[in-house]
């Protein structure tokens, strides 16, 4: 569930902020016309490396990773989980691993 919950908190809860908005800035499919592209600092051309939104769009992608290494690292050892949950877990993981290194 930590996994999800890092998706949830960018691309739910804070979808409104800029900071959750630039994940759709980057897509070909982005609409160009829509009226939160004043607000994103990837359309408006402040993306720095000392700005703090540039650094919290990494962060987030990094603890997916994290967290999915740690689900993925010691889901075997979970007494009460059977072996085919355990490796739906781990392969919904591996896959949540690979799109964060992917964005």
């Amino acid at each position: 569930m930590g996994v999800y919950n890092g998706l949830y908190e960018k691309y739910s809860k804070n979808y409104d902020n800029a900071k959750g908005i630039p994940f759709d800035a980057c897509l070909s499919v982005m609409d160009i016309d829509m009226n939160w592209k004043g607000n994103c600092f990837v359309t408006t051309g402040s993306c720095t490396p000392s700005n703090e939104n540039v650094s919290s769009h990494y962060k987030f992608y990094y603890t997916i990773v994290y967290r999915a290494n740690d689900v993925i690292n010691n889901i075997d050892i979970v007494p009460e989980m059977g072996d085919s949950e355990k490796a739906q877990l781990k392969a919904e993981c591996k896959f949540l691993r690979a799109w964060a290194y992917f964005i």
